[in-house]
């Protein structure tokens, strides 16, 4: 950003990430808030606001998967999305269905190609899993598999998760795909210069040439 010299940065996670008490040279993360400030770079997050909004993250995936009846997982009042009724309530992750039942692993290579990744990491559990019913949350959002079996989900799409909760929710029937943490976001981001260049038409807005995956799948 320093390098373009662009005068606002849109970052889907905070920068930083973690609540910081002093800012000095001493730590990377303080660098890097000098560097912004000495630059006069000014920084907006949206963070679990772009997760969640109508055309966020996870409507995108929802839609891009071809899930039909798109609704959030989870509603303000701590509902799942079976008791939810309309696209347009406000809630965290989202609930759809596919027409007819896919067999898990048709699932798995459908996410594949929507996240145009070559790897993937999958959960299933039983050989013969059946998916019609798909919740779907962006990033580390493995707290959200009991709302997910909750809602009565088949499968799961979410950037990762640990592994206690891989075995909960093979223990619960629920399958789950994940792309990867950065790779269930970044596509999301590439997006979103589109609608800020289109919003801005008088603006220079560009995806991140430089940001990557911290992890290497070998």
């Amino acid at each position: 950003a320093v390098d373009a010299s662009v005068g606002l940065v849109v970052s889907h996670h905070p920068c930083p990430f973690q609540a910081v008490k002093r800012i000095t040279t001493e730590t990377p993360v303080g660098r890097m808030l000098l560097r912004l400030i000495g630059a006069g770079i000014a920084v907006y997050s949206p963070h679990t606001g772009f997760d969640s909004a109508k055309d966020g993250i996870n409507s995108q995936i929802s839609r891009g998967l071809g899930l039909k009846n798109i609704r959030p997982l989870i509603v303000p009042d701590g509902d799942v999305a079976s008791q939810v009724v309309g696209a347009e309530a406000i809630g965290v992750g989202r609930f759809g269905e596919f027409p007819a039942p896919l067999p898990f692993d048709e699932f798995v290579r459908k996410v594949k190609t929507f996240f145009q990744v070559a790897t993937i990491q999958s959960v299933s559990p039983c050989t013969d899993h059946q998916v019609r019913t798909v919740a779907v949350a962006c990033g580390a959002a493995g707290s959200m598999i009991g709302d997910a079996v909750a809602a009565g989900a088949d499968a799961m799409v979410l950037g990762e998760a640990r592994l206690h909760e891989a075995y909960a929710a093979q223990q619960y029937m629920l399958g789950l795909v994940m792309p990867g943490h950065y790779a269930s976001e970044r596509f999301a981001v590439e997006r979103l210069s589109e609608i800020l260049s289109e919003a801005f038409p008088g603006v220079e807005v560009f995806a991140s040439r430089a940001d990557r995956d911290p992890f290497r799948f070998q």
